[in-house]
């Protein structure tokens, strides 16, 4: 298990100046790496939402010390990877049964 980022205020990312999402994700990574002493290198969008301008915001994520980030759905990520801030992944619920291989079919 990893615990990675997810902003500082869980502010929708295309209401921020790219400034301001920066500093979201620089504080949300100081204050995970500061209480568990363990690297923060992804991001996982609040809202599913990279900003008005996500070519931008992946800059403003590598300047803050990130390798990639996610969007909240979009099914298993293929590689090679074509934008590493524009991750997809499968989400995960409480109530998921990860018994048996059913859930990874559904999420292609």
């Amino acid at each position: 298990v990893s615990i990675q980022s997810h902003s500082a205020n869980h502010r929708t990312f295309s209401e921020l100046s790219i400034g301001d999402i920066e500093r979201e994700a620089r504080e949300s990574k100081a204050a995970i790496e500061r209480e568990l002493r363990q690297p923060v290198t992804l991001l996982a969008y609040p809202f599913d939402d990279a900003g008005c301008h996500p070519d931008s915001t992946a800059a403003a994520l590598h300047r803050a010390g990130y390798r990639a980030a996610m969007q909240y759905v979009g099914g298993a990520v293929h590689w090679p990877v074509k934008a590493r801030f524009r991750l997809t992944r499968i989400p995960i619920w409480p109530d998921t049964d990860l018994s048996g291989d059913a859930w990874l079919r559904d999420a292609r």
